[in-house]
């Protein structure tokens, strides 16, 4: 009964712990995208300010307006949460390396190797898709 208990208490430690980071992992993705968002406007109305005059006669204002909203709704939506998840599968791909070295030494070697093929291959996609 001890330890059923005590398991119960450890398993929702953890739960509660695995909650309280995904909750700061989204309000820093937030607030990162707050700060993204401010920056590429004011980055974006100094370029439109700085601008001659015969781009305004080319560019349609509904033009100007569109790209700037789209550009702004791509920061503000789609980025903050692509960030997240890159950022939480690559520090579960570490933890689960790290597991298995620890659990198992004998699986460092394999994983080392398997990691220089994997970066050769990376290189290689990466010469020929230029």
């Amino acid at each position: 009964r001890t330890s059923l208990l005590t398991g119960l208490v450890i398993y929702s430690a953890f739960a509660s712990i695995s909650c309280l980071f995904v909750l700061l992992q989204r309000a820093l993705m937030a607030q990162l995208g707050v700060v993204g968002s401010r920056r590429m406007h004011g980055k974006m109305l100094s370029s439109l300010m700085g601008a001659s005059m015969s781009f305004y006669g080319v560019t349609p204002v509904g033009r100007i307006i569109n790209r700037f909203s789209s550009d702004l709704d791509v920061v503000d939506n789609n980025l903050p949460g692509q960030i997240g998840e890159n950022v939480s599968t690559t520090l579960g791909v570490i933890f689960a390396v790290v597991t298995m070295v620890v659990v198992s030494p004998y699986m460092a070697p394999p994983l080392l190797l398997l990691a220089l093929v994997y970066y050769g291959v990376q290189n290689y996609y990466l010469i020929v898709s230029r």
